[in-house]
């Protein structure tokens, strides 16, 4: 949607997220309406959530989403993953593996240059990946790439660079898509990284702003933007007032209760970003009580996948068409856990009370299903 103000074409864009919302080039897709006919000379304001810790270092062990979104228009990985997920080719062009898939090699693409107008060659690729691969740099997406050997990282010619392989690995195309795995020029991490991406950096505050200017030798499609700048706020609800007053033209993050405030709105244009969501519970494996298999069977069996996809929160009741509500079920225990009609469930719950019983505790709470044994007393279970 636009509309005209102060002489200018002026385009607002909520963008909300019903997964987690992934980072992404503005190169080519900016709305030609605030690009000025694709001139180069337009001006895209972002609001984003404040981060007082960032920096530009791509590498860096705990970036924000903020720090994502302006990397994507800074550096580029050596592949891409489009959004069905098909594999597209990025700073390579081809990756070849051995017989024994534990030594991969990859071609570079010609003519790509960094933002300071230097040439990217192999010796930037063996830089890079070493520094990724270098446990005391603790950057983030190291935990990808642990079967690459550091010490088989060589460079073949220009643009040639073969990696060894600790152990044969099939999808090693789709990690280098990640976006904790970007490119940079040797030397220049993490003091001031150079990339090759569409944009450049003119001025940068942390927890404030980020002006990015277009970069004219990108190898790419050209941005039809010529700057893009990113401004930070404390709340999702700062930024859509923002929107709403005019000081920016897109909100680049809202909950699914402000967005469904403002559906309808005009001159207000909602993205729904879908994506994929994660939540990780790690267990130390090491220790007791979950060095015990059955221990760790129990308590993954004793989830129920379905009601957690299904079961909206507080804050997305009646935003997803998708959801509906259901009544909560507490977590099923060895003895006390309601029976269900599922005879999927019932089978996971059986095999959960049968992982649970085959462990011997004298006393305290089965950290497995979380009945107590009939010979300890009925006290209260500890919060958490």
């Amino acid at each position: 949607m636009t509309r005209a103000r102060s002489g200018r074409p002026f385009f607002r864009v909520l963008g909300a997220a019903t997964g987690v919302a992934t980072a992404v080039t503005l190169a080519g897709c900016a709305p030609a309406d605030r690009a000025d006919g694709g001139s180069g000379s337009g001006t895209l304001r972002i609001a984003a959530s404040t981060d007082a810790g960032e920096s530009l270092n791509p590498y860096a062990s705990n970036q924000s989403p903020t720090q994502e979104l302006r990397s994507a228009q800074l550096y580029e990985g050596l592949t891409h993953l489009d959004p069905a997920g098909k594999l597209e080719w990025r700073l390579a062009t081809e990756m070849t593996p051995n017989a024994d898939l534990d030594e991969w090699t990859i071609k570079l693409r010609p003519g790509v240059k960094f933002t300071d107008g230097t040439e990217f060659t192999s010796a930037d690729v063996v830089a890079s990946i070493k520094y990724l691969r270098d446990p005391k740099h603790a950057v983030q997406g190291l935990a990808y790439i642990e079967k690459v050997d550091a010490g088989k990282v060589e460079a073949v010619d220009k643009l040639t660079v073969k990696v060894g392989l600790t152990k044969p690995f099939g999808p090693f195309k789709e990690i280098w898509a990640n976006a904790f795995l970007p490119m940079t020029k040797a030397g220049s991490v993490p003091a001031k990284p150079i990339g090759t991406g569409p944009f450049v950096v003119k001025s940068f505050t942390a927890g404030r702003q980020s002006t990015l200017e277009r970069f004219e030798g990108y190898w790419g499609t050209k941005p039809k933007l010529g700057t893009v700048s990113i401004i930070e706020y404390q709340s999702q609800q700062a930024q859509a007032n923002a929107l709403l007053s005019g000081q920016v033209d897109v909100a680049s993050g809202a909950t699914p209760t402000i967005a469904k405030s403002l559906q309808g709105k005009k001159d207000i244009g909602l993205l729904d970003s879908k994506g994929n969501f994660v939540l990780r519970i790690g267990l130390n494996t090491t220790v007791a009580p979950f060095n015990d298999p059955r221990v760790r069977q129990a308590l993954r069996l004793l989830v129920d996948r379905q009601q957690v996809v299904s079961t909206p929160s507080a804050d997305t009741r009646g935003w997803r068409t998708t959801m509906r509500r259901r009544r909560r079920v507490p977590p099923p225990a060895c003895r006390s856990a309601p029976r269900t009609s599922s005879r999927r469930r019932g089978s996971s719950r059986r095999r959960a009370r049968a992982a649970c019983r085959s462990r011997s505790r004298p006393t305290g709470c089965c950290p497995g299903c979380g009945s107590w044994p009939r010979s300890s007393p009925r006290t209260p279970r500890r919060p958490g």
